[in-house]
């Protein structure tokens, strides 16, 4: 096998590692972490390379707020767990930006009908009269 042949053990175990631990993180799109766990899945232990350990290692790494809305679609083929999370993660990313969107126009609507009449400037420390300046 080629990863036994050219790549060393230390390396490959290093790769292992990293396939078990890998999560989906916070700012990293659903695409990002496939990319990912396609290339780290071929260090993988042989339990995680059959069909069904690759799903369940793919669907275990992404977020929870994704995973929670999977239903079903986790136990499906690991294509159909990926085409699910994208659409969630889609579909999140669509009512943020609705969530956005008003709240964007609520706040320029409240700074548009307050007006400025509360400023009352403060005597400058390092105006006339100011202690902190030499007197000669």
């Amino acid at each position: 096998m080629f990863l036994d042949e050219y790549i060393p053990q230390t390396v490959r175990d290093d790769k292992r590692e990293d396939f078990m631990k890998l999560e989906q993180q916070w700012r990293q799109s659903v695409k990002e972490y496939t990319e990912l766990f396609k290339k780290l899945c071929k260090y993988a232990d042989p339990v995680y390379r059959t069909a069904a350990g690759m799903r369940d290692r793919s669907v275990r790494g992404l977020r929870a707020e994704l995973r929670k809305c999977m239903g079903e679609a986790e136990r499906a083929s690991q294509a159909t767990a990926y085409r699910a999370a994208l659409r969630i993660e889609r579909d999140e990313k669509m009512a943020e930006q609705e969530r956005d969107a008003r709240l964007g126009t609520k706040k320029r609507n409240e700074s548009t009908n307050s007006v400025a009449t509360t400023y009352s400037p403060q005597p400058s420390k390092w105006g006339p009269g100011s202690s902190s300046q030499h007197q000669s």
